[in-house]
């Protein structure tokens, strides 16, 4: 993770470039439409004060209609290749004629933004290379981005794509960044954030696809950091993201929060811990109607892993009304649980694979887990616990465990013991009377194995499992 400083920002020389209108009508009309026919930028109701473009415009590159801008100008981009390299140091809108024609190529980063009230809307940002942080967008002020793709960017530190960073300090400004309908696609870090690294700083993401970046560390897809740190994803797709440590589509860690909503984190990969979302060292996840589906990660928490540090921060997680959906690990195949505090409401945990504990849900130790309305089925332990592995704490109400299965105990629920620094941890789980475990197939245990702790049924059903119900006899 990064601690980031606040960027100092250099005093910019400014002029304010002033266009003078013909006053006859007629000539004012033909001279408009020219430029539009020649140049390809739009004409509205008023002129663009600035215009670029390769022929015929005030200006040929984009850096000197910055550096002539005053707060508030809007600068017209036209079709064509720019040099990047940008520098924006005044609240002003960059304005392209398409991602798809308007393209900003090169540098490192491709735009740095220092001013507040910036916007970038249709444009395309590749082609960046930076030994430091943002390959594409490297943002301190206060960015919004829309109908824009960044591609392709390369950063030796952090955030291949956009990195958005802030001071720890609350006595410093806050750095925001707004993104909608953009697609961040095939950027490159050498340490967190592959797309976007978030650190110490404001993140909105709406309407956007995270695809196909990578990050040696943290975060294939976003990285989310810090104290200050708060994203917010809303509709978006973050998808076939990798990560060398954790979080292959999402990673939020340092007290960083994250909330999901409408969002699919789908086919990422990471190679420790939360092949699709991550949340460590404090942070928090809220997720509600989304899905989280066919990720994978060598290690814990194929669709999602939500861990603390022992004796020091513990994660924590709410995940409502989402899908978590054939994804593997080593543990916990849908979700690694350890040192946290984690509700999972109306949720659907199916058909995940575990190599070695918890096909659906592993429940490690020191987590407080509240299971609610949520269905565990058709999950795959190559160990024990093809539901559920517990061995913490956790509280089923009202769920259903079926149709799932252990090549060793446990089909529907393990619940054993763990060392942890010379102690003994102990799982302890309770259900109330509209849980059902049914269905499920082990070599011991076919619906609940105790192999120690207690497992309290408080009428809940357990019945038609393979080769018992419980195992020891009555649970």
């Amino acid at each position: 993770m990064k601690v980031a400083g606040q960027a100092a920002q250099p005093v910019i020389a400014r002029r304010r470039w002033r266009t003078c209108l013909r006053t006859g009508v007629g000539i004012a009309v033909a001279a408009l439409l020219g430029s539009f026919l020649q140049t390809g930028v739009a004409v509205g109701a008023e002129a663009p004060m600035l215009t670029v473009c390769q022929h015929g415009c005030a200006y040929t590159q984009i850096q000197p209609a910055l550096d002539a801008a005053a707060p508030g100008d809007t600068i017209s981009v036209g079709a064509g290749t720019y040099a990047g390299g940008l520098l924006i140091g005044t609240g002003v809108t960059l304005s392209g004629a398409g991602a798809g024609t308007t393209i900003i190529r090169g540098g490192g980063p491709v735009i740095t933004v220092l001013a507040q009230s910036v916007t970038i809307r249709g444009v395309s940002v590749t082609g960046g290379s930076t030994p430091s942080d943002g390959g594409g967008i490297l943002n301190s002020g206060t960015l919004t981005v829309e109908n824009t793709t960044v591609g392709n960017n390369t950063a030796s530190g952090y955030g291949g794509g956009i990195a958005n960073e802030g001071s720890p300090s609350p006595a410093a400004a806050p750095t925001s960044l707004s993104l909608r309908g953009v697609t961040i696609a095939g950027n490159v870090a050498s340490a967190d954030g592959g797309g976007i690294a978030n650190l110490d700083a404001t993140a909105l993401v709406r309407a956007s696809t995270i695809r196909r970046n990578s990050a040696a560390s943290e975060g294939g897809g976003i990285a989310n950091e810090g104290r200050r740190s708060a994203l917010t994803l809303t509709s978006d797709g973050v998808s076939s993201n990798s990560a060398g440590d954790e979080g292959g589509g999402v990673a939020t860690s340092s007290f960083a929060t994250a909330a999901l909503s409408a969002t699919t984190v789908d086919g990422n990969t990471a190679a420790n811990g939360g092949g699709g979302v991550a949340v460590f060292e404090g942070g928090a996840l809220m997720m509600a109607n989304g899905e989280i589906d066919a990720n994978s990660t060598s290690g814990v928490g194929g669709g999602v892993s939500i861990e603390g540090v022992f004796r020091h921060e513990q994660s924590t997680g709410t995940i409502t009304d989402t899908s978590i959906n054939g994804n593997s690990a080593d543990t916990g195949g849908g979700v690694e649980l350890s040192l946290a505090t984690v509700n999972l409401t109306n949720d659907a945990v199916t058909t995940n694979t575990a190599t070695t504990t918890g096909g659906g849900i592993a429940n490690d130790p020191n987590t407080q887990l509240t299971l609610g309305d949520t269905s565990v089925t058709h999950n795959t332990s190559v160990g024990d616990g093809g539901g559920i592995s517990n061995f913490a704490t956790a509280a089923l109400t009202n769920d259903t465990v079926s149709a799932n299965s252990a090549v060793g105990d446990g089909g529907g629920v393990f619940n054993g013991s763990e060392e942890v620094v010379g102690a003994l941890v102990e799982g302890t789980m309770t259900m109330d009377r509209d849980t059902s475990v049914s269905r499920n197939r082990a070599a011991a245990g076919g619906g609940i194995e105790v192999a120690a702790g207690t497992v309290t049924l408080n009428g809940a059903t357990v019945a038609g499992n393979t080769p018992d119900n419980c195992q020891p006899v009555g649970c």
